[in-house]
């Protein structure tokens, strides 16, 4: 990756932590989305102290999950590193499979690492596909990127979001 400046990173970091649809196309790679699709996907998503509760409905092979439960989570932790997100899905496999792509991104995403290596691992807490903690302040049992599979007890544990994804 090529060298950039201050300023530059700090408008890109600014930008990242303002826009998921930013984040999500330019920084994380998902090349695929469309402005007229998925940015205003993306702002409902943002405004989530009024949209407390959301569904996102397209056909498959439109990117709902790139943007609802890998992009999110990650715009989520960048802007709160103590935030936690319950990733369900319908099994434990493919709840697993969602939280390995998070991890693979922030482990090879060289422009993410850049402009957040504050949330980058340091090798104390959890990092595997059963539970991924970004470098934070908060001592929780929970990970700040953690999956679930119908039927997967999640008692007595408190995530600050819940994703539910097919």
């Amino acid at each position: 990756m090529e060298a950039l400046d201050d300023k530059t990173l700090g408008e890109l970091r600014a930008k990242s932590k303002s826009s998921l649809f930013f984040l999500a196309y330019f920084v994380l790679g998902f090349t695929d989305l469309t402005k007229e699709i998925h940015r205003p996907i993306c702002r409902a998503l943002q405004n989530y102290t009024v949209n407390t509760r959301m569904a996102i409905v397209l056909p498959r092979t439109w990117f709902k999950s790139s943007i609802g439960s890998i992009a999110y989570p990650i715009w989520r932790a960048i802007n709160d590193p103590n935030v936690r997100v319950l990733i369900a899905q319908n099994t434990m496999t493919n709840a697993k499979k969602k939280v390995n792509s998070i991890k693979a991104i922030f482990d090879t995403n060289e422009l993410l690492q850049v402009l957040f290596p504050e949330l980058m691992p340091t090798g104390r807490a959890p990092w595997s596909a059963e539970c991924l903690t970004v470098n934070r302040r908060l001592a929780a049992p929970e990970g700040t990127f953690e999956p679930a599979g119908t039927g997967t007890a999640v008692t007595s544990r408190h995530y600050d979001v819940v994703i539910q994804d097919d």
